[in-house]
């Protein structure tokens, strides 16, 4: 998405990167999400005998846990949602968007002929740019959180291995 608001920027593409436009442009099509299993976390809370858990900075990262979780996902829901609601209109508005798959190594191979999108000539165009930099923005809202659930999930792992231990 940063390479395609350059692009925007700059008003233009030049004619060597037209057909990474589509390239680039299909990646914003693919959104991953974080689920991580919450089974055992939700059955630790809702037993309420975290009294058992000698580590009560354990007991503090797992309830916290949830929320960075929830929070994350709630962002995670806005991105997915500005995407159908703004950007994949558009783009269903004024490309083929099956013509952007071309890149996908489906099994078996791409069941249609392969035409070129010419996303570039959307380039110039305010509302693609204001569509594309707004997912960005949210997608960049999303990575911001992604170092904290590592941490915590890395601390959750440490203490929960010392708790094990007795130590």
């Amino acid at each position: 998405m940063e390479k395609i608001l350059y692009w925007a920027e700059a008003g233009s593409v030049e004619e060597e990167e037209c057909g990474e436009v589509d390239i680039l442009l299909s990646n914003v099509f693919y959104r991953p999400t974080f689920d991580p299993p919450m089974g055992a976390v939700d059955t630790i809370l809702a037993s309420g005998r975290l009294d058992l858990l000698s580590n009560t900075t354990l007991v503090t990262e797992l309830t916290r846990w949830k929320s960075l979780v929830d929070e994350l996902n709630g962002r995670e829901t806005a991105a997915a949602n500005h995407f159908y609601e703004t950007v994949y209109p558009y783009l269903s508005a004024n490309l083929n968007i099956q013509d952007l798959d071309k890149d996908i190594p489906y099994p078996g191979g791409v069941p249609w002929p392969q035409q070129p999108a010419d996303a570039y000539l959307l380039v110039p165009n305010r509302e693609f740019h204001n569509a594309v930099y707004v997912h960005w923005v949210l997608y960049w809202n999303v990575q911001t959180r992604l170092p904290k659930i590592a941490n915590a999930l890395d601390r959750i792992t440490e203490l929960t291995s010392l708790e094990l231990s007795g130590r």
